[in-house]
């Protein structure tokens, strides 16, 4: 049973637990690791520590509520899924495709050889890529850039160096949890949707460029 488990935590385990509880509702992701600017290192999470000894006690407080903790260890990552279907948070259609586009910038870093596991991106590369995507069509206000990447950032999937949220050299690490937010289905559907958006203006330059090359000549009468 839960609660005889519960009573068998000591003070300072029950504080942690309810400590643990808490992140969860609000940040939904908890990472095992975090990274420290200043000394540029990573840094062991005591959150997830706790969360992967007490995994157990955990789930089974969750259920009660009809939530599940989904547990991946290769990429260290705890992630809070709702089972009820409701009470879901929405994000904004801007915060969305930055998402979005985290999730395809995470996967091109990530596959270049470096030493560093770490995938650092900047607001100016998130917004060229906005634009190439043709996700975006006039300038984003620096209040809604803002606001995206705070939320973002709550939701434990960037963390940020330093400097104003819309600043062009702002620097972001990009957290394993982007790959559980975004899945690789739904990755998979943008690159569809992207290729078909591209054929799509490559055919219709295609149909100007030859009505535009045949009204350049005089007609014969």
């Amino acid at each position: 049973m839960f609660s005889e488990e519960f009573e068998k935590l000591n003070s300072a385990e029950k504080d942690s637990f309810r400590e643990v509880i808490q992140f969860f509702l609000v940040h939904t992701y908890i990472v095992e690791t975090e990274y420290d600017f200043i000394d540029n290192m990573k840094r062991t999470n005591k959150m997830y520590l706790f969360a992967q000894r007490h995994l157990e006690l955990l789930q089974e407080y969750f259920d009660i509520a009809g939530f599940t903790i989904e547990s991946n260890p290769t990429y260290g990552v705890f992630a809070l899924h709702n089972l009820l279907d409701t009470n879901r948070f929405h994000f904004d259609p801007m915060t969305t495709k930055i998402i979005f586009v985290l999730r395809l910038i995470y996967d091109e870093k990530r596959s270049q050889v470096t030493l560093s596991s770490n995938v650092f991106v900047t607001v100016s590369e998130i917004v060229q890529k906005l634009i190439t995507l043709s996700a975006i069509s006039k300038k984003i206000p620096q209040n809604v850039l803002r606001d995206s990447f705070r939320q973002i950032a709550n939701f434990q999937i960037i963390q940020k160096q330093s400097g104003n949220w819309y600043d062009p050299d702002t620097r972001f690490l990009i957290l394993p949890s982007i790959l559980f937010i975004v899945t690789n289905d739904q990755v998979t559907n943008i690159q569809k949707l992207a290729d078909s958006d591209s054929r799509s203006s490559d055919e219709e330059e295609d149909d100007n460029h030859e009505e535009t090359d045949t009204s350049s000549f005089d007609p014969l009468v």
